[in-house]
C-alpha cells in the first residue's frame, strides 16, 4: 500500500516511468499494489500521485520478485556428485545431446558470412565454455551463467544459463552480428586508433600490425524484430576469471578479457541486468547491458596485462576485489567505479574468492616459475594493508601444482556452512577444502566412476583448460554446481555436512 501525506483529498496514483512487473497492478485510487507477479527480477519504476488540485508528485522505486522456491523433490540429497541429464551445451554426451543452439546458418542464412567470422555454433561451441572462459552463479535465480568466446573462435555474445529450478540448459538470447568491422583500418588511418562503424561495432587497430580488436557488437542488424535491439553490445572476449554476480545490483559484470580475433586485450567493464535475460522469454530476450566508461577509449579498466583478471565479489562491502597482473582494484557498484588499491604483480594462472568470515581476497594457481607470484596467496582486505602475503600452509602441495591436471584455473567457492574455501581442481573425484583459519587443506573423494557417480575432467582445447566460474555455490540448496565440458553434461555436488 502506497500513502501520500499532504495536498487535498481524493488523490489519483499512476506509474511515472517503467513498469510494474507483469501481474501486479496499482490501484488509482487507493495507491495499493496488488496481484502476483507472472516473473522473477528487479523491477524499477516511479509512482506519481497526484491530488484534488493537479498538484502531483514522483517518487522512483524498485521492487525485487523472488523465484518460486524450489521443490524439495527437485535435488537429491544423497551426498556426492549427480549428473544433470541432458544440459551439454555443444551436444554429444553420453546422451547425444542437441546442441543449445543456433546451427551455423543463423539466423535462417540470411548472412553467408557469418561462419568466416567465427560464428559457426557448431564448429566453434567449445570456446563459448571453455578456452579461458567462466561463469558466474545468479543466487537469486538459482542459475549458473555463461558468456564468453573471443580470440580467433567463437565470436557470438549469447548468454546460457544452467537453470537449477528445472534442471535444464537454456540459451536465452541470440548473438549481436559477430560480422562489424573491416578487416584492416580506413586506409590513412593511424595503426592504433579505434574506428566506430555506423552500425555500432567499436573496431581498434594494433599499433604494429594493424591486427583488430573488436570490442564492441552492433545491435540486431539482419532481420526485423530480431535481438539485441541495443546499438552496441559487448565484442565477446576470453573471461578468465572477470565474470561476477552483483547480488544488490542483479547484475553480471564482466572485467576485462581477451578480444577476437587476435587476443588482444581489453580493458572496458560490461554490466548485464539479469532482470533482461530469463528463461521466460528465451532464447529470444534482449540483453541490456551497459558499458562502463567509453568501450571506444577501452579505458575503464586498468590492466596493462590484458589478460588473468582474478575478481570475487564481498558480501561484507557488497563491492568486487579485482586482480590483475599489474594491481588490485575494487569496483562500487553502487557508484560504478573502479579504485586501484595497490600496485603489485601476479601471474595469470589463478582464481580467487572472498572469505568474508576472515575478510580475505584469496588467489589459488600453479606455482610459477617466473617473477611473477602465484601458488596460495592472500589479501588482508579489512584494513588499510593491502600487500600480497603467502602464507605457510599445512598439506597444500597439491594447490601448487600437484597431482591433477594442470591445476591452473580452478573452480573455488566460499563454503558458509563449512567457513571453508572448497576447490574443484578441473578433473578427478577429489575436492579439496581450504581453512583460512589454518591455512591448512584437506580433502575429500566423492565417486568412483568417472561420467558416472563423479564428473569428466576438463577438457584441454590448445593447450588451455580451466574451470573458473564454471563452479557455483548455490546457498539455499547448499549444492555447488558444474558445468566444466560442454560436451558432455553439467553436475552438481551436495556436500557431506
Amino acid at each position: 500500500m502506497l500513502l501520500a501525506r499532504g495536498g487535498s483529498t481524493p488523490y489519483r496514483w499512476s506509474i511515472g516511468s517503467g513498469a510494474l512487473p507483469a501481474g501486479l497492478v496499482l490501484d488509482a485510487a487507493t495507491g495499493k499494489l496488488a496481484g502476483t507477479p507472472s516473473s522473477s527480477g528487479t523491477f524499477k519504476f516511479s509512482v506519481r500521485v497526484t491530488d484534488a488540485k493537479s498538484t502531483s508528485a514522483t517518487l522512483s522505486l524498485g521492487l525485487n520478485v523472488a523465484p518460486p522456491p524450489l521443490g524439495p523433490q527437485t535435488l537429491s540429497s544423497a551426498p556426492g556428485w549427480h549428473r544433470i541429464p541432458a544440459t551439454a551445451m555443444c551436444g554429444g554426451g553420453p546422451e547425444h545431446n542437441p546442441p543449445f543452439s543456433d546451427p551455423d546458418n543463423f539466423p535462417q542464412n540470411l548472412n553467408p558470412a557469418y561462419a568466416s567470422y567465427g560464428f559457426g555454433f557448431t564448429r566453434e561451441c567449445y570456446s563459448l565454455l571453455e578456452d579461458s572462459n567462466g561463469g558466474a552463479y545468479d543466487t537469486q535465480r538459482h542459475r549458473l551463467l555463461m558468456w564468453g568466446g573471443g580470440h580467433q573462435h567463437y565470436w557470438g555474445n549469447d548468454v546460457y544459463s544452467l537453470e537449477m529450478s528445472t534442471l535444464s540448459m537454456v540459451h536465452l538470447d541470440h548473438s549481436a552480428n559477430p560480422v562489424t568491422c573491416p578487416a584492416m583500418g580506413t586506409p590513412g588511418t593511424e595503426p592504433g586508433t579505434t574506428l566506430t562503424t555506423p552500425a555500432g561495432a567499436i573496431c581498434k587497430y594494433n599499433a604494429v600490425s594493424g591486427s583488430l580488436t573488436v570490442l564492441g557488437h552492433p545491435g540486431c542488424t539482419y532481420a526485423p524484430g530480431c535481438t539485441p535491439t541495443q546499438h552496441t553490445t559487448p565484442g565477446s572476449v576470453h573471461t578468465y576469471n572477470g565474470l561476477v554476480y552483483i547480488p544488490g545490483q542483479d547484475e553480471m559484470v564482466e572485467f576485462g578479457g581477451v578480444t577476437g580475433p587476435y587476443g588482444n586485450g581489453t580493458q572496458n567493464v560490461w554490466m548485464l541486468a539479469l532482470s533482461s535475460v530469463l528463461a521466460s522469454c528465451a532464447p529470444g530476450c534482449d540483453p541490456n547491458w551497459t558499458s562502463l566508461g567509453d568501450p571506444a577509449a577501452n579505458s575503464a579498466f586498468t590492466n596493462p596485462g590484458n589478460v588473468g583478471v582474478v575478481a570475487a565479489y564481498d558480501p561484507n562491502t557488497q563491492g568486487v576485489w579485482i586482480h590483475s597482473q599489474s594491481n588490485l582494484q575494487f569496483f562500487n557498484p553502487t557508484t560504478n567505479s573502479l579504485t586501484v588499491k595497490a600496485n603489485q604483480v601476479i601471474g595469470y594462472h589463478s582464481s580467487g574468492v572472498v572469505d568474508p568470515l576472515h575478510k580475505y581476497f584469496i588467489l589459488i594457481g600453479p606455482q610459477s616459475t617466473t617473477s611473477a607470484r602465484e601458488g596460495i596467496l592472500y589479501i588482508d582486505i579489512s584494513g588499510s594493508n593491502l600487500a600480497l602475503q603467502t602464507p605457510a600452509t599445512n598439506g597444500c602441495g597439491n594447490m601448487n601444482g600437484g597431482t591433477n591436471a594442470n591445476p591452473q584455473y580452478m573452480g573455488m567457492q566460499w563454503d558458509p556452512i563449512g567457513k571453508r574455501v572448497v576447490i574443484y581442481p578441473n578433473a578427478g573425484n577429489v575436492v579439496w577444502y581450504l581453512d583460512p583459519a589454518t591455512w591448512t587443506c584437506t580433502s575429500e573423494v566423492y565417486g568412483a566412476t568417472q561420467g558416472t557417480d563423479y564428473p569428466q575432467d576438463v577438457p584441454i582445447y590448445g593447450g588451455q583448460n580451466g574451470t573458473f566460474g564454471h563452479f557455483g555455490y548455490d546457498p539455499t540448496l547448499d549444492v555447488f554446481v558444474l558445468c566444466n565440458d560442454p560436451f558432455n553434461d553439467c553436475w552438481y555436488l551436495v556436500p557431506s555436512r
